[in-house]
């Protein structure tokens, strides 16, 4: 019996902690969809589907420049893929006038001093970042390839005089001509 009430209380534990993250405020569609088409054009290399948005925040601005109450912001995660082998991590905050449908620059709120501070409490993991998996593998692949055309496909075909001159006794001083 102590056993089963042992076990119980572990799984509403584990379950319990568990619903922060299954309760995570989600960006809406259009946000997403917004900054996806917005970063299509930056980037001409952009892959799509990549772009994930996480740690959503909604906060109300007075400023008369912008024309909007309320803005969205969000860390955003997406890739960028440079000849066809360089992936490449973006990480940057983007906001979201959900008023007007825009994406907004971070320049047109640097007023804003929540959105400075949701800035600057992600400062550390904002960046890009070359994915080194694939250029590790080509340092390896293509000198190991080179060495295998070499053991392989070159040494063989190589013309050994040593082996000619021994097998017709020419090796050791002894002169012979062939016919």
């Amino acid at each position: 019996m102590k056993k089963k009430f042992v076990a119980i209380i572990t799984m509403i534990l584990l379950i319990a902690s568990m619903s922060g993250i299954a309760s995570a405020a989600e960006a809406p569609q259009d946000m997403e969809k917004a900054i996806q088409d917005a970063k299509q054009e930056e980037h001409s290399n952009y892959k799509k589907g990549s772009l994930t948005l996480s740690d959503f925040q909604e906060i109300s601005v007075n400023d008369p420049e912008l024309e909007t109450g309320t803005v969205q912001m969000a860390l955003a995660e997406y890739s960028v893929i440079r000849d066809k082998i360089f992936p490449i991590v973006h990480k940057e905050v983007v906001y979201y006038d959900s008023e007007n449908g825009k994406v907004l620059q971070e320049a047109q709120l640097a007023g804003v001093d929540e959105a400075v501070k949701y800035k600057e409490s992600h400062k550390g993991e904002t960046g890009i970042k070359l994915q080194m998996g694939l250029i590790i593998a080509l340092l390896i692949v293509v000198p190991l390839v080179y060495f295998l055309i070499i053991v392989l496909v070159w040494e063989p075909r190589q013309y050994l005089t040593t082996k000619f001159k021994i097998a017709n006794k020419l090796y050791y001083g002894q002169q012979q001509t062939y016919q």
